[in-house]
């Protein structure tokens, strides 16, 4: 009896072996369709890439400040830098390029800001105090919807007054689509310092120089060209100048003047002087990109809503990211 009485737990044994190596087989499937169901799938996002030149903030008695010579000086510093602030809170944009953000303070207020701080990080070079007047584009970007993956400043010229220029840029990977791309930011050479049509012409010429060197650095950057590129910035040149001329011949495409996109704000200045423009005219801001299958740009917009506290308003172009 003892001997039957092992074979049938023996049995039992191996038949519950059998039956849990079946509900172990029959759960795989379910639970790699679990898993499957939670990872994350790309799929074409929004993308706005703003451009917007602050400018920057004079000296007086040795106090960083508005230079009183402008004539929003009354505003104070802390109303234009709330006005800037509140701007990049509400754009809905994904990446922000700014101009002449070039000292310390004015730079600390703004990504420091209660309405800012935990959700916008700021990539900045000239961080050395004796150096922050220098211009080195800001770039500053929502990390809810882009991830930094790479960043770096190159020099691209000298202006008339001996200052050197340069050309911020930075690679992303867009959240939701997943798509990678990259976008530059620049401030070209004015002609400030410059008096005679001779001076001017030789400003011209520099602000040529200047995009000569800044598609060839982009060449250099940009590794996988399969990744879309964008280029914004103070360009500081009129229709038809030498280096807009440049851009084009490049591929480097306007976003102000592709057939068939809805735009806003057509031709308007993008320095009226410390006003909300009602004229057409010089286009010193831009918004570039090179044709790219993972981007689609679907509008244009010079922002004259309001008076936002700078010789310049905003622009932006907004596209799609197309994942493949």
């Amino acid at each position: 009896m003892k001997t039957n009485l092992v074979r049938t737990l023996s049995r039992l044994s191996i038949a519950a072996v059998v039956v849990a190596s079946l509900g172990t087989a029959a759960a795989s499937p379910a639970q790699a369709s679990a898993e499957e169901s939670t990872a994350v799938v790309a799929e074409p996002s929004d993308l706005k890439v703003v451009s917007y030149n602050i400018l920057r903030e004079g000296t007086a008695n040795g106090v960083t400040q508005i230079n009183p010579d402008h004539p929003w000086y009354v505003g104070g510093v802390d109303a234009r830098r709330y006005k800037v602030i509140k701007y990049i809170q509400h754009s809905g944009a994904s990446v922000v390029n700014l101009q002449e953000a070039e000292y310390l303070a004015q730079r600390a207020d703004i990504k420091n800001s209660v309405s800012l701080k935990d959700d916008w990080a700021m990539i900045e070079h000239n961080v050395d105090v004796d150096r922050a007047w220098q211009q080195r584009p800001t770039i500053m970007y929502d990390t809810r919807k882009v991830a930094k993956i790479d960043a770096g400043v190159r020099k691209i010229g000298t202006n008339a007054l001996g200052n050197p220029m340069f050309m911020s840029w930075a690679r992303f990977q867009d959240k939701k689509s997943s798509v990678y791309f990259y976008v530059f930011n620049a401030h070209f050479s004015s002609n400030s310092g410059a008096t005679t049509p001779e001076q001017k012409e030789a400003i011209n010429a520099e602000r040529d120089h200047e995009m000569t060197v800044v598609i060839t650095r982009i060449n250099e950057i940009v590794t996988d060209t399969t990744d879309p590129v964008i280029l914004t910035g103070d360009f500081n040149s009129t229709n038809g100048s030498a280096a807009i001329v440049r851009a084009g011949d490049a591929g480097l495409r306007d976003a102000h003047n592709v057939p068939g996109i809805p735009i806003s704000g057509q031709g308007l200045k993008t320095n009226p002087d410390f006003a909300v423009p009602t004229e057409t005219g010089s286009r010193l801001d831009r918004v570039f990109f090179k044709d790219n299958s993972r981007l689609t740009l679907t509008s244009y917009t010079t922002d004259a809503s309001e008076w936002l506290g700078s010789d310049h308003i905003p622009i932006f172009a907004t596209f799609t990211l197309t994942p493949q």
